[in-house]
């Protein structure tokens, strides 16, 4: 069919080395002579996505091992790449729900996200707590220790400044000229 025809282009178009392309090369089929997309479907996800224990142990135990360290990190990554897992140990027949990553993301945050770690436990165990909102309370702390951060550093730069004879505007705020220049 046409359909076939041009799932089965795409893929041979997306090959990057030499195996994918041979298996996908070999997916033939009687109803399909030049090239059965289904089946080299198939055969890539059996070569690539394989359902073994090894890869689900290994995939377990990359999903424990990953915590937020550094609080100048972006906590929305992290958690991208802890679903992802999730998805993988999901397929792989290892059920892991919401439930399971919040209390995750909860227990491995820096101590910076006390506050937010107390309050979404208790919501947690109220049955409030949803991936959604535990999110964006992270989300609302990140951006309140960035900007914590970037005044500390402005700051610092200001008393360097000030330290180096170079003066602060007070009407911009700006480093470099006074007021009345400004």
């Amino acid at each position: 069919s046409d359909d076939n025809n041009k799932v089965y282009a795409h893929l041979m178009i997306a090959c990057e080395d030499d195996v994918t392309f041979r298996i996908i090369e070999k997916a033939t089929s009687d109803e399909f002579p030049e090239g059965d997309a289904r089946l080299a479907w198939t055969n890539l996800y059996k070569k690539f996505e394989p359902n073994t224990g090894s890869r689900k142990v290994r995939c377990k135990s990359e999903f424990l091992k990953t915590r937020l360290v550094d609080v100048g990190d972006d906590p929305n990554d992290w958690i991208r790449q802890l679903e992802l897992i999730k998805r993988q140990l999901n397929v792989l027949g290892d059920k892991l729900d919401e439930e399971d990553l919040m209390l995750h993301i909860l227990n491995n945050m820096p101590s910076k996200y006390e506050n937010v770690v107390q309050t979404s436990k208790e919501d947690l165990m109220d049955g409030e707590l949803t991936m959604s909102k535990l999110t964006k309370r992270i989300r609302n702390r990140y951006c309140q220790l960035k900007k914590e951060n970037d005044d500390d550093q402005e700051e610092q730069v200001a008393l360097y400044a000030k330290k180096n004879g170079r003066p602060k505007c007070n009407h911009c705020g700006k480093i470099g000229h006074m007021s009345k220049d400004c």
